[in-house]
């Protein structure tokens, strides 16, 4: 089987919380601090952890991936899961 077609920049976020609140604010600090130290040429790791909330966030850049290549992926990965209905 096909893997899953990949975009040029890929994330996997984790943010733990002790309530809704505070995963809001923990949300918008790693979104800020991704905004400022993101590098679009090699991506971003982080782990932070506190006494109400934690995250890790690993970005990576796939820099052989562009846009026409990934809808040529996304096609060939969706006729092969088409096919493979009964």
């Amino acid at each position: 089987m096909t893997e899953k077609p990949k975009r040029h920049i890929e994330a996997m976020l984790t943010i733990s919380a002790d309530d809704a609140e505070t995963f809001m604010a923990h949300l918008r600090q790693v979104l800020f601090d991704l905004d400022r130290g993101l590098d679009k040429d090699a991506g971003y790791y982080s782990v932070s952890g506190g006494y109400s909330s934690s995250h890790i966030i690993e970005v990576k850049v796939n820099k052989d991936i562009t846009h026409d290549s990934w809808a040529d992926e996304l096609g060939r990965y969706l006729a092969e899961k088409k096919a493979e209905q009964p």
